[in-house]
C-alpha cells in the first residue's frame, strides 16, 4: 500500500496539471493537545486516546477545471500507556463536475496509511467516493454519497477487508450564519477475519453559528449503533452496541492565518455485553496555522 500511495502521488501531480493551467497552492499545519478517559473511546478516531498531535496538509487547486490535489502527513503521540504512536499519510486526488445550475457530483480518490478503524488500530486503506449534491432552494443543500473501501491491516496475518458505506446529508440555513444539518450513513466491512466483521448506522444532528467575523460554535449530537455478527457476549450471542455522543465546539480566529479551536465532547456507550458499557469524557484544543 505505501508504494502504491508514493506512485499515486506522482500520477495524482500529473493528472491534476491541465494544459496552462495555473493552480492555486494552499497549506495548514496544526498541532493538538487531547485528554481523554479511556471510557470516552469511539474506537475508529485518530484523536480517541490522550495524545499530542501534529500535522501538516497542502496541495493544489485548478480553479477552472475544478481539480484538487492534497497530501497530508500526521504524528500521533499517544500519552496512554500500551499503545503504539502513529504516522499518518494521505493523499486525496478529487474532480467536481457541474452538471447544472443546482446540481453538482464529484468523485474523490483517498490513499491513506497507518488509518485507525473501529474493528482494529492499524490499517491501510484505499477509498474511491462518488457525491451528488442538489440545491433545490437558497437555504437547502441535500448530498448523496457512496464509496467503496479496501483495508489491508497490520495483523499477524496481513488480513483484507471490503469495507463500503452510503449515507445522506441535509444542511439548511436557519439564519445569516447559522445553519442544521443532519447526516444518516450505513457501512460495513467485510474481512478475510471473520471477528473483524461489523455492520453500523450512524445518525448526527448539528447546529452551527457564527457569532462575530472571528468566532464560530458547533453543537453536536452523534448516535451510532453497530453489530459485530462473529463477535460473541459470555452469553453466545452475537455482540451488539450503541453510542451516544453530545459534542461542543468553539474556534475563535486569532489573527488572519491562525486559529484556536476548543472541542468537548461526553459519550456514553452501551452494548449487550457488559464489558463494553462505559461513559467518559474527552477534550482537544488545537492550534492551525493556514499558509
Amino acid at each position: 500500500m505505501r508504494r502504491v500511495i508514493a506512485s499515486a502521488v506522482l500520477v495524482g501531480a500529473v493528472a491534476a496539471c491541465p494544459a496552462r493551467a495555473e493552480p492555486d497552492g494552499f497549506a495548514r499545519a496544526f498541532v493538538s493537545a487531547v485528554w481523554a478517559e479511556d471510557s470516552a473511546l469511539l474506537d475508529d478516531e485518530d484523536f480517541d486516546s490522550s495524545a499530542l498531535i501534529a500535522g501538516l496538509s497542502g496541495g493544489w487547486e485548478y480553479s477552472k477545471s475544478k481539480t484538487r490535489l492534497q497530501l497530508s502527513s500526521t504524528v500521533v503521540d499517544y500519552t496512554d500507556g500500551g499503545r503504539d504512536d502513529r504516522w499518518n499519510n494521505e493523499l486525496r486526488l478529487g474532480q467536481e463536475l457541474e452538471l447544472s445550475d443546482d446540481v453538482d457530483f464529484d468523485g474523490q480518490l483517498v490513499l491513506a496509511t497507518e488509518v485507525q478503524t473501529l474493528e482494529f488500530r492499524n490499517a491501510d486503506q484505499a477509498t474511491l467516493q462518488g457525491r451528488l449534491t442538489w440545491r433545490p432552494s437558497a437555504a437547502d443543500r441535500l448530498r448523496l454519497y457512496a464509496a467503496y473501501r479496501t483495508r489491508s491491516y497490520d495483523d499477524a496475518a496481513a488480513t483484507n477487508a471490503d469495507a463500503p458505506y452510503f449515507g445522506v446529508e441535509w444542511r439548511r440555513r436557519v439564519d445569516r450564519g447559522a445553519y442544521f444539518e443532519l447526516e444518516a450513513r450505513h457501512e460495513e466491512v467485510d474481512a478475510d477475519r471473520a471477528s473483524f466483521d461489523y455492520r453500523r448506522t450512524s445518525l448526527t444532528a448539528s447546529y452551527s453559528r457564527t457569532f462575530d467575523d472571528k468566532t464560530r460554535g458547533r453543537a453536536v449530537l452523534g448516535y451510532r449503533t453497530w453489530t459485530y455478527d462473529n463477535r460473541l457476549t459470555p452469553a453466545g450471542r452475537s455482540r451488539e452496541d450503541w453510542s451516544l455522543a453530545p459534542e461542543l465546539e468553539l474556534r475563535r480566529a486569532l489573527t488572519a492565518a491562525v486559529d484556536l479551536e476548543l472541542n468537548v465532547r461526553h459519550v456514553i456507550r452501551r452494548s449487550n455485553d457488559d464489558r463494553f458499557e462505559r461513559d467518559g469524557n474527552r477534550v482537544a484544543v488545537s492550534l492551525a496555522y493556514e499558509f
